[in-house]
């Protein structure tokens, strides 16, 4: 059971540096869709 709350706790840890990546990616993958969305029409 012990097991259960060490997994918990390390868990919580990464889970706020994902946090802050996840801005910088959500951010950065709007942007890289953006001009990707516009060649893949343009070649059809």
């Amino acid at each position: 059971m012990p097991e259960v709350k060490s997994t918990i706790a390390p868990a919580s840890t990464p889970s706020t540096a994902y946090s802050h990546d996840a801005l910088t990616i959500t951010e950065d993958a709007p942007e890289a869709q953006t001009p990707a969305q516009t060649v893949m029409p343009e070649d059809e």
